[in-house]
């Protein structure tokens, strides 16, 4: 990965940090990124001077904050970079308000007509149109969960075979109250946590239609396992983003075709 692209994912880190007031130091910041205080204290003032950020010492606290409200327009990831970093930033804490979520809310924007049930989500938010409900939405990963006896097919695009795989899930508190009234879950299936959270654990064969509708809460989730279920994620969006390029190119085509 060039250092270019390294120095951004770690400025999205400190980012997160920052918007969550957790007062993060240099020392504390080096050990969670594993590079050195200085260069730590290097993406400090890239923030400082290349994005405009207003970041204070508070004596106080003993580390850094935002002075004042703030959200650095940093350059975006891919998508796999995007939700692989979202994945690390979550086990610190929750991010809705920081640049990460926010560019991972103009990707899942840009994929929506080509995810019914994440495009019906943001288009409920908006007030707009909602387009017609996913064909293998909730039903499909619950039908496949269901099914009557062992599957020997693989499933698409996994190479996997159709067997139960129960998958693991935890949502931030900040999603927790739509999960739980989404009727996504069973009663069964869900558990709250301490610290306000939600835990999930659902059965399925087919695990993508089930990774489809979680894109709605993205970044504030975690699939906790099992791995290659996990690594499924940042693929369905890689494959999205390629069929919406595609789309493109067609229109494109058709187009000068037509003049």
């Amino acid at each position: 990965m060039k250092r270019s692209v390294l120095q951004i994912r770690r400025l999205y880190w400190i980012d997160a940090a920052l918007r969550r007031g957790e007062f993060p130091t240099t020392v504390g910041l080096a050990r969670e990124l594993g590079i050195s205080r200085g260069t730590v204290h290097r993406d400090l003032q890239a923030l400082r001077i290349r994005y405009k950020a207003p970041i204070t010492f508070d004596p106080s606290r003993g580390g850094y904050a935002y002075g004042r409200a703030f959200r650095p327009d940093l350059p975006h990831l891919s998508a796999e970079e995007a939700i692989e970093l979202a994945q690390g930033i979550f086990k610190r804490g929750p991010i809705p308000d920081s640049a990460l979520a926010q560019g991972l809310m103009l990707l899942l924007r840009q994929v929506a007509h080509l995810l019914p049930s994440v495009g019906e989500s943001l288009a409920g938010a908006s007030g707009t149109e909602k387009p017609p409900a996913a064909a293998g939405g909730a039903s499909g990963w619950r039908n496949s969960a269901r099914g009557s006896g062992a599957t020997t097919g693989a499933s698409a695009g996994t190479g996997r075979p159709r067997s139960r795989v129960t998958v693991h899930l935890r949502f931030d508190q900040s999603v927790a109250r739509e999960v739980l009234q989404s009727g996504l879950f069973r009663k069964g299936e869900v558990q709250l946590l301490t610290d306000g959270g939600v835990e999930a654990a659902v059965t399925t064969r087919d695990p993508e239609p089930l990774l489809f509708d979680l894109l709605r809460w993205a970044p504030n989730f975690e699939i906790a396992g099992p791995p290659w279920v996990r690594r499924r994620l940042p693929q369905i969006l890689r494959r999205l983003l390629r069929q919406m390029e595609a789309r493109k190119t067609t229109r494109r085509k058709r187009k000068k075709a037509s003049r």
